[in-house]
């Protein structure tokens, strides 16, 4: 017998804690437009139990994975090893973890180590909460396409000839009623809508897709996986602005998961298994810290430029400006790198963990960081399950952006701020294929 149970806690920071997202900016946050949500699902048969977590945060340190992990294991029994902590990626969240260096200012703006380990224990405590409430149920898959044609995502660095993934995933769960008590979704598209003028709490255009599809299904809990949505965003395809493009993304999306479950063919088939493990990445040979200096006087030239100029786009000032934040990040990856203390802090996120959980013809793969879409679609291309979902952010983040091997021969924001070397994206894509193999194959 399959079973599932389901949870939803509301992680909303206080007033005046500071925003996740553009690292450079002070934001305070004056308060809620909508909540963050940690949103949790249990799933078991007569052999194999799993927790799935979806976190409305920009990411999640690997250490307090660890902790929620092990609170879960030792309340529930669920093994750490079958529990995936998932983050949607908003950047109008609050900052649960970071890498980068900070202004003391944001550094008191920031949730304390206390305060951390009081939100590990209650999202550990929403999973024993939803493994309580397990229940029979059955399970139906199905995706569809909703990408740039309708407006929606794109690939930021090349609008015209990047790879982009227009799938959108679901997985739906029904109870022996046939009601619908919970579905997953995974797309592939970040959640920064809003820029650093909003100080608002916000899951971004997730939050509506949540609310769209609750309209439908009030019962329903709704947990988003973020797709390798490194490279991809709706900079050269947004309408409007600020939480209006929100409500317009979420709202398109959410309708196109309402259609997709109203076709989805469920079945009580019950097999369940996971595999994990981890991988050394390896880092980038640093350039010396005048190139990086001259570099970021460079890209702020650029960019103040384009300020005060009367032709320039928006899209052309947006990418200057994140220009400027990747010529930042890879000076302070220098200034760090060169001390013990900074060194262990950018490197802790190291092992990366690539998990895998399968659900009869369909998989769920788990990656730390996030990675350009180019990842995402090989995996899917080369996987033996016909329905596999590639999932980032998961289980941790990573120092900086997984890029293609040809993104660090042009350069650009992403590059800039990552410390992985030209060839770990391909290391975790391999990997992440070995453990597909094996899961198939038990």
């Amino acid at each position: 017998m399959l079973r599932a149970g389901f949870s939803m806690l509301d992680i909303s920071p206080d007033i005046g804690v500071q925003l996740a997202g553009f690292p450079d900016v002070l934001r305070k946050n004056t308060g809620i437009h909508d909540p963050l949500y940690a949103t949790t699902m249990v799933l078991s048969n007569d052999s194999e139990t799993i927790c799935l977590i979806s976190l409305d945060l920009l990411w999640y340190h690997k250490k307090d994975v660890a902790v929620i992990r092990q609170l879960i294991e030792d309340q529930t029994g669920i093994p750490s090893s079958n529990i995936m902590i998932c983050c949607t990626h908003t950047h109008s969240g609050h900052i649960a973890a970071s890498f980068a260096e900070f202004t003391p200012q944001q550094l008191e703006a920031m949730p304390t180590a206390e305060e951390i380990q009081a939100l590990n224990a209650r999202i550990a405590n929403s999973a024993v909460v939803a493994y309580h409430r397990l229940s029979q149920v059955e399970l139906g898959s199905g995706a569809r396409t909703c990408g740039s044609e309708h407006g929606i995502g794109g690939n930021r660095r090349d609008p015209l000839n990047g790879k982009v993934d227009p799938l959108l995933q679901l997985l739906a769960i029904r109870d022996k009623n046939k009601r619908l008590i919970g579905c997953i979704v995974k797309y592939a598209l970040h959640p920064s809508t809003m820029h650093e003028d909003n100080t608002l709490v916000s899951s971004d255009y997730v939050g509506y897709l949540r609310e769209t599809i609750k309209k439908t299904y009030p019962d329903a809990y709704v947990l988003f996986l973020q797709g390798t949505a490194g490279d991809q965003s709706n900079r050269h395809t947004r309408v409007y602005k600020g939480f209006a493009e929100a409500k317009r993304i979420g709202t398109m999306l959410g309708n196109a998961a309402v259609n997709l479950i109203e076709k989805i063919d469920f079945t009580k088939q019950d097999l369940l298994s996971v595999a994990q493990t981890e991988t050394i990445l390896p880092l980038r040979r640093l350039p010396s810290l005048e190139e990086t200096i001259s570099c970021t006087k460079k890209s702020k030239a650029v960019y103040e430029n384009l300020k005060i100029s009367d032709t320039a786009t928006p899209t052309e000032l947006r990418r200057a400006e994140v220009e400027m934040f990747g010529a930042d990040c890879l000076a302070s990856y220098v200034r760090q790198m060169a001390d013990p203390v900074g060194r262990e802090k950018l490197t802790a996120e190291l092992p990366a963990e690539v998990q895998v959980i399968r659900w009869n013809d369909m998989v769920i793969v788990g990656m730390q960081g996030e990675l350009f879409v180019e990842f995402g679609l090989d995996i899917q291309k080369k996987s033996p399950f016909s329905k596999t979902f590639v999932v980032t952010l998961a289980n941790g983040g990573l120092p900086g952006y997984v890029c293609t091997r040809e993104a660090y021969c042009t350069g650009g924001y992403e590059v800039g701020s990552s410390l992985l070397a030209p060839d770990a994206g391909e290391i975790l894509a391999k990997t992440a294929q070995e453990l597909l193999q094996k899961v198939i194959n038990e």
